[in-house]
């Protein structure tokens, strides 16, 4: 699928992640279908968009902020991550972060772990996104996944 937002990736029919859309793309996410737009970026990032919450409300889009900072990701933001996924998974979802690094690591660790997809075609698609540094591994390690 085509998306004018950067880093996108369709994991499944349910999930797509990204990038920090531009205000313009929220259009694009409404027209392909997307309900749910979750974003894990802090809101003391350059690249958080204050205005996200009051346009996914005009373009009746359900938007969910739940801040995960890199250096903090761990076992307890990776389980209200999968629960938040879990709670929307009816819905069509759009998650994203500033570059899609740190969600393709929680979206990759989901899919091993949650839905059942082979680890290593995990990987594969993981790599297609963004190939994360070793800086995760200790993550993954935490979570019973092998390292990068």
């Amino acid at each position: 699928m085509e998306s004018p937002i950067s880093n996108f990736y369709e994991f499944t029919t349910k999930i797509g992640t990204s990038g920090q859309p531009e205000p313009e793309d929220f259009t694009w996410i409404k027209e392909n279908g997307y309900h749910v737009v979750l974003n894990i970026t802090p809101s003391y990032m350059h690249y958080y968009l204050e205005e996200e919450a009051e346009i996914c409300k005009l373009l009746n889009l359900k938007y969910i902020h739940f801040p995960i900072d890199y250096k903090d990701i761990n076992v307890e933001n990776f389980s209200t991550f999968s629960n938040l996924l879990n709670e929307n998974a009816e819905n069509k979802m759009l998650i994203h972060c500033g570059a899609n690094v740190k969600v393709s690591v929680l979206i990759h660790a989901y899919m091993v772990l949650k839905v059942g997809w082979d680890e290593a075609k995990s990987q594969n698609v993981l790599f297609k996104i963004k190939y994360p540094d070793k800086y995760w591994n200790q993550f993954y390690k935490s979570l019973g996944l092998n390292p990068i």
